[in-house]
Formats: structure tokens, C-alpha cells, sequence
């Protein structure tokens, strides 16, 4: 049986957590209803599994948040125009005003270096052009590791699975908002992931005249009218072969066989 070893970047979940920074709140906490203005934030988690072992897997999370609500090119989050919801239209354009919030951070220390510009294991976010404007904190966490990013409604992360147990895996991730000086959970995803050493293929067949192509059966001597072979090995393969080889037909598809949508009502 393989053993998963250190995953490159990541760190032991058994590190020190700054709780008072980042609080944890389990779920069925009745602080999670108020943990966003005008509703509910909701994670979407994705990945290109299955993935052969040592090749990388990616992981992709998208926030949907609640109606007539968006980021805008300064990484705040407001309301969009003209967008009635419940409360009808607002008349503060901002949900979250995150670049006012900034400014007079940088007004108390303009180096940027403040306690609270950190991870919730203690390191400092890293200073990217336009980091300022990046106002989600995502933990990721599998394999008792965690890997922790600074980004907008939108993250990506992958992963060499090299040192990867093969089977399914956990994926779980929790997001954290800006709040003042100190962080927010807004929405926790989780979904399974799998490595394995082995090509998954699919193959499919279809006869001529076949009423009922759904039945699984063939009859004799009948001509075979396609035959497909989707091989997986990150991205899907469909290679189509029809009768007598008269053609060949190769088409690259999105990996929608793994890309699964899975989102976790807290």
C-alpha cells in the first residue's frame, strides 16, 4: 500500500492556529448566519480528478455570493446596479468597502507589515502587486497538511500527488473574509478527490438498426455503426473509430467526467 508523505508547500495540520485571528466555528454555529451581509456566501469546489499518481491534480474554488452582490475590480465587494433583492435597491454602493478599510490601515503603518496581514498559522501574506486588493484567506487542508492562500472570489491550487496515498481522498476547505483586524469564516466545501495508477477507459458501441441501444445487446453479424474510446488520464480523450476505419476522429474535452460541483450547507 503507498503512503502519502509531504505534499510540497504544504504544512502539518498539528501547527499552532492563531484562533483569536482566525476563529473556528463548527458547524450548526449560529454565528454562520451572520457571517456575511445580505445572505449567505457559498463555496463551489472543483478539480480535475481523478488523477494518475505523480502527475498534479488541480483544485479550483469559486464563491457565489448572495443575489445583486459582486466583487469589483478593487477587490470590494458590492451591489449591482439596478439589482432589486429582498431589502430592495441599497443605497450604499458597498457591501464590504474593503479599500477604505486599507487606507487607513496603511495610515497607522505604512509598511504593510501589520499582525493581522498574516496566515492563521503566523506567516506573512506574501506582498504581490496589488495584494491589498486580495481580501479571502482559503485553507485548504487533505492529508492532515494544509496550504493556506491569499486571493479574491476565486483560487486555484494544485497539488503533485506523487506522495499521495492511491484511492479517494478528502479535499476540505474553509474561507475567511476581511473583518477589521482580524478574519471572518464565511464558508467551509469539502469533496473527494482520487489518485490512481491505472488509465481509466470507457468504451461505447452502437450497431445498425439498434432499437434499443440502452439494452446492451448485439446481434450477429450486424455492422458496427461508431465505436468510442474515452481514456482519461487528466484530461478525457474521445477517440471515435467508425467502420472500416473510414475515419478517425480526435476530440480534447474538458475533464467533465471529474469536475464535479460540490457545495456544503453549513
Amino acid at each position: 500500500m503507498r503512503e502519502h508523505n509531504q505534499l510540497n508547500g504544504w504544512s502539518s495540520d498539528e501547527n499552532d492556529w492563531n484562533e483569536k485571528l482566525y476563529p473556528v466555528w463548527k458547524r450548526g454555529d449560529m454565528r454562520w448566519k451572520n457571517s456575511w451581509k445580505g445572505g449567505r456566501v457559498q463555496a463551489v469546489l472543483t478539480s480535475d480528478s481523478p488523477a494518475l499518481v505523480g502527475s498534479n491534480i488541480t483544485f479550483v474554488v469559486n464563491l457565489v455570493f448572495p443575489r445583486c452582490q459582486k466583487e469589483d475590480a478593487n477587490g470590494n465587494i458590492v451591489y449591482e446596479k439596478n439589482c432589486r433583492n429582498e431589502a430592495g435597491l441599497s443605497a450604499d454602493p458597498y457591501v464590504y468597502n474593503w479599500t477604505a478599510w486599507s487606507e487607513d490601515s496603511d495610515g497607522e503603518n505604512g509598511t504593510g507589515q501589520s499582525h493581522h496581514n498574516v496566515f492563521p498559522d503566523g506567516k506573512p501574506f506574501p506582498h504581490h502587486p496589488g495584494w491589498r486588493r486580495w481580501n479571502f484567506v482559503y485553507v485548504f487542508h487533505t492529508l492532515g497538511q494544509y496550504f493556506q492562500k491569499l486571493g479574491r472570489c476565486s483560487v486555484r491550487v494544485s497539488v503533485n500527488t506523487a506522495n499521495v496515498t492511491l484511492g479517494p481522498q478528502l479535499m476540505e476547505v474553509t474561507v475567511y473574509r476581511r473583518h477589521g483586524r482580524a478574519y471572518v469564516p464565511i464558508a467551509q466545501v469539502k469533496d473527494v478527490y482520487v489518485v490512481t495508477d491505472q488509465i481509466p477507459v470507457f468504451v461505447t458501441m452502437s450497431q445498425k438498426n439498434d432499437r434499443n441501444s440502452s439494452d446492451e445487446t448485439f446481434l450477429k453479424d450486424l455492422p458496427i455503426t461508431s465505436l468510442t474510446f474515452l481514456i482519461c488520464t487528466g484530461p478525457c480523450y474521445v477517440y471515435t473509430l467508425c467502420p472500416l476505419l473510414t475515419c478517425h476522429i480526435f476530440v480534447y474535452l474538458p475533464f467533465f467526467m471529474a469536475m464535479r460541483r460540490h457545495t456544503d450547507t453549513l
